[in-house]
């Protein structure tokens, strides 16, 4: 079952009216689909236009900060838009940025026939409020493993990427994206599925704003789609 969302709105700028002199704070995780925004940090075109970065540890974050006023934008793939649309029906993708070509990944330190014929608990290590569920329940329902065989772990990616292989028999599964998966795999973890190969998933990557605040600062989105058209 693919997890698809049709954007009906993708950054449809015109002439703009209004201005806004305050500052247009997106938020956002590390994540390489979003390397055009770091790199337009780095060379200081973003502080040039008014445009400031915001930086969280995990995608439930992003959602966090935006809930909280704290941004005026976030990233995030189609789960945490519609998770966001419950409560904001004003939210639009305005920028799309990617997808997800083998970036999402489920690493483990079992291979799939054992984990399929194991009874022991499994070990899953994810961010709970985040598309990393539904690519593990995807990756579950594919191999035919039962959900109550998993004992879930809700972290953030850098507490994640701390994780060792386990010195007994235990089970990891761990739900983890680039760059993040670099240091698992050195630790010895292995690549057991990405959206690459693997998940029956379609994972798209955007920008988020609300309709309101689209109006307010039009401008800045539309100098910064114009910056990442550069590069």
């Amino acid at each position: 079952m693919r997890y698809v969302i049709f954007f009906s709105l993708i950054l449809l700028l015109s002439a703009c009216d209004r201005t806004d002199d305050k500052p247009l704070k997106v938020s956002v995780n590390a994540w390489i689909g979003y390397t055009p925004l770091y790199y337009a940090k780095e060379m200081g075109w973003l502080d040039a236009h008014g445009i400031k970065l915001v930086n969280v540890v995990s995608l439930g974050e992003n959602m966090n900060m935006y809930a909280l006023g704290n941004s005026h934008a976030f990233t995030g793939t189609q789960y945490e838009y519609e998770e966001t649309l419950k409560k904001d029906p004003d939210l639009i993708p305005v920028m799309l940025f990617d997808r997800s070509n083998g970036g999402d990944l489920i690493l483990g330190n079992k291979n799939i026939a054992e984990l399929k014929t194991g009874t022991q608990k499994i070990q899953a290590y994810l961010e709970m409020n985040s598309v990393n569920r539904i690519i593990l329940r995807d990756f579950l329902k594919k191999h035919q493993i039962p959900e109550t065989r998993i004992n879930f772990h809700h972290k953030d990616q850098e507490s994640i990427s701390l994780l060792k292989l386990p010195n007994n028999d235990e089970a990891f599964l761990i739900v983890t994206y680039v760059p993040y998966n670099q240091t698992l795999e050195e630790k010895g973890f292995k690549i057991l599925a990405s959206t690459r190969e693997g998940l029956d998933l379609l994972v798209i990557d955007a920008l988020y704003t609300s309709a309101e605040q689209f109006t307010l600062q039009q401008e800045k989105f539309k100098q910064l789609k114009d910056l990442l058209i550069r590069l």
